[in-house]
């Protein structure tokens, strides 16, 4: 399971230093650029909490590939010995690790299209304000269900 405490700690002291700004600015541009840059902080920080996520998928994947190819049946490991998951998309490894017909797989594909990718290819604009906390204990429970069967 991932852990998120540390970044979420950090995120709140940038993000009440930001808030103190806002509050103070004047000017409607200005109350409008902090509340911007408050955003801005909140998708920075999600996409930190998502790599530790997509990190922990990438490890999980790792130990069921090393357990299926440790079977001293041939039939059983040869499979899993032609796995390169490096070469897999994010997708395609969360499926190794969780059905894709399930709920929670249909909820990461959610936030991984609309919500970490529009933001790693500039769509900040698009997805909006988030509420972080709320994403990050989903990506942390989310983490929990993916383990290796």
């Amino acid at each position: 399971m991932i852990t998120t405490t540390d970044l979420l700690l950090t995120h709140d002291e940038v993000d009440g230093h930001l808030a103190a700004l806002e509050s103070r600015a004047r000017a409607a541009a200005r109350r409008a650029h902090w509340a911007r840059m408050r955003v801005l902080n909140d998708h920075a920080y999600f996409m930190l909490i998502f790599g530790r996520f997509e990190q922990y998928i990438n490890d999980q994947c790792t130990r069921l590939i090393a357990r299926k190819t440790a079977s001293p049946n041939w039939r059983r490991k040869r499979l899993w010995e032609e796995i390169d998951v490096e070469q897999f998309g994010f997708l395609r490894k969360v499926k190794l690790l969780l059905d894709k017909g399930l709920a929670q797989y249909g909820r990461i594909q959610t936030i991984y299209k609309d919500i970490r990718c529009e933001i790693a290819h500039g769509g900040s604009a698009t997805v909006g304000p988030i509420v972080l906390p709320t994403l990050a204990a989903e990506l942390r429970t989310l983490s929990g269900l993916l383990r290796p069967q």
